[in-house]
């Protein structure tokens, strides 16, 4: 098992100054090659979730294991390496970027900060990534304001994959798309995931996307996992008044 969650919780204070619950005693486990689903409605907590596994938010309490190791509270070295392995592709891919940053720029960023290259090696190897994402070499030298949003998700789907994580966390990484680059981008993700063998996230409110791409699906609604979807007919499989409201909206809306 590469990544598990045990009895995490997390509470923020609102604007009335209350406590309120974002996640709620979730536990949930990831194979290595795996992909599960966070399934559930805006505000639910996957977001939140998500940036518990990427200690971009600390947990109250509860245990992170890594690689079997508790991962819960790192600092210094053993931060950054968590970093380098654990990657996400957020929503809207523009607020990734730095305006004034070439794309090419961007993509070298993590090999030099992370020390796994020199500047020129990073430059010709960031160019086969983009080739790897169905980019030629020539959209180094553009701005991030010269690309579509399908293409922008595309160059943050190559910096992460670049660096050889062990596992993506894609959070609702198709959601600004149109339909049509929607089912590209899934492609994509698909096809880096045969190659690369990379465990991933993928964080969606449609249960139909998630049906499709993941292994095992994690029903989400306010902060607590109310179901696990293990089969490949979720239709048949769906027992929670919550995911059948859910697998309806996908059928009707997706």
């Amino acid at each position: 098992m590469i990544l598990e969650l045990n009895n995490i919780n997390k509470s923020f204070i609102n604007n009335d100054k209350q406590s309120f619950a974002a996640v709620k005693n979730v536990n949930m486990h990831l194979g290595k090659g795996e992909c599960i689903g966070i399934v559930g409605e805006s505000g639910c907590g996957k977001s939140t979730l998500a940036r518990i596994i990427c200690h971009l938010t600390y947990v109250d309490n509860g245990n992170i294991f890594f690689k079997g190791r508790n991962s819960t509270r790192l600092k210094g070295k053993e931060l950054k390496d968590y970093y380098k392995n654990v990657q996400m592709v957020f929503q809207d891919p523009l607020s990734t970027f730095s305006p004034r940053m070439k794309i090419g720029d961007y993509l070298m960023e993590p090999f030099v900060n992370f020390k796994i290259m020199g500047k020129k090696e990073a430059r010709k190897y960031v160019g086969d990534l983009l080739e790897n994402v169905g980019l030629s070499k020539e959209y180094l030298n553009r701005y991030p304001n010269e690309l579509s949003g399908g293409q922008l998700q595309r160059v943050v789907i190559a910096r992460c994959i670049g660096i050889n994580p062990e596992i993506i966390i894609f959070d609702e990484a198709t959601s600004c798309l149109d339909v049509s680059i929607q089912n590209q981008i899934l492609k994509l993700i698909f096809e880096l995931r045969q190659k690369s063998n990379f465990s991933s996230i993928f964080i969606t409110h449609d249960l139909a996307i998630a049906e499709n791409i993941c292994d095992r699906i994690y029903v989400m609604k306010s902060g607590e996992i109310v179901e696990v979807l293990e089969e490949n007919n979720i239709v048949r499989e769906a027992q929670h008044p919550y995911t059948k409201l859910l697998l309806e909206s996908s059928l009707v809306f997706s």
